[in-house]
C-alpha cells in the first residue's frame, strides 16, 4: 500500500469510501512516530479512532462529518 511506502509521513487526509478505512488506519500505524496531522471525512469505528492514539506526535486531528456506527442491541 502506498501509505506504508512513504517515509516519515507527517500529514494525512482522507475523504472517501469507508470500505478502505480499516486498512488505511492500519497503514497509518507504521507512521505513528512521524504523523503530526490527520484529517478524516468518513464513517469510522471507535476501535479505529483508538488506534490513532498510537500517533505520538499528533498535534492536529480533524474529524469532518464523521459518522460513528450505531450500536445494535
Amino acid at each position: 500500500m502506498i501509505i506504508k511506502a512513504q517515509e516519515k509521513l507527517k500529514e494525512f487526509s482522507f475523504n472517501g469510501a469507508e470500505s478502505w478505512v480499516e486498512e488505511i488506519i492500519k497503514a497509518l500505524q507504521f507512521h505513528a512516530n512521524s504523523l503530526t496531522s490527520i484529517q478524516l471525512n468518513v464513517k469510522i469505528s471507535a476501535s479505529s479512532l483508538y488506534s490513532l492514539a498510537k500517533c505520538k506526535n499528533l498535534k492536529n486531528l480533524v474529524l469532518k462529518n464523521i459518522k460513528m456506527p450505531t450500536l445494535k442491541n
